[in-house]
């Protein structure tokens, strides 16, 4: 049997083997890390504590992981992923799921005020875990999660979000996002289809 040395194509797996893919080579090249994929609530005190040192380098998103991550979780605004190991927090994936009030989006879309959509509000990764497809991996998990909301509940439509670097519009286009529109901010919005 021959076996390739060609790097694999992530694109050619699963969502759910592309997460196990990407655990897999984390955990190679970081073999003295316990790495897992968790929600926040579920986390220890402590490790909850740890993302007071978490820095990706936006500001923004830095301040929300400090400040507003753990009482937004808790009063249920959001929900949130994470990516911890012994050392604490390494990637933080934070949506919510509302109906789609938006007209505006709504007529872009040409979906009823009745469909559902999944907000990715905040989707980060330390900077020394940054180049790991920890990113990856949790926009993966939102996928899945959106087409089994899709599959239970079909006014579940789209995960939508607004990236504001030209780094993250490359990084979401890569990974089936559409590009909707430029809001006033400059930020652009994305939409994937459930």
């Amino acid at each position: 049997m021959e076996v390739s040395s060609d790097p694999l194509n992530l694109s050619q797996l699963s969502h759910d083997d592309q997460v196990e893919t990407l655990k897999f080579k984390f955990e190679v090249e970081n073999p003295d890390s316990k790495f897992s994929i968790g929600y926040f609530s579920d986390l220890s005190q402590e490790t909850k504590t740890s993302r007071l040192m978490f820095y990706c380098g936006n500001s923004g998103i830095d301040h929300f992981v400090h400040r507003g991550l753990w009482p937004m979780t808790e009063r249920r605004k959001i929900e949130s992923v994470t990516i911890t190991s012994q050392d604490g927090i390494h990637a933080v994936m934070s949506y919510a799921v509302a109906p789609l009030y938006s007209k505006a989006l709504r007529q872009k879309l040409n979906a009823s005020s009745k469909d559902k959509i999944i907000f990715l509000k905040y989707l980060a990764v330390d900077k020394l875990y940054q180049r790991q497809e920890m990113g990856m991996m949790l926009l993966h998990m939102l996928i899945d999660l959106g087409r089994e909301m899709a599959e239970e509940d079909n006014s579940y439509k789209y995960i939508t979000l607004e990236a504001s670097t030209q780094e993250a519009c490359d990084f979401y286009e890569s990974h089936g996002f559409e590009k909707i529109d430029r809001k006033a901010n400059g930020d652009s919005q994305y939409v994937f289809s459930l």
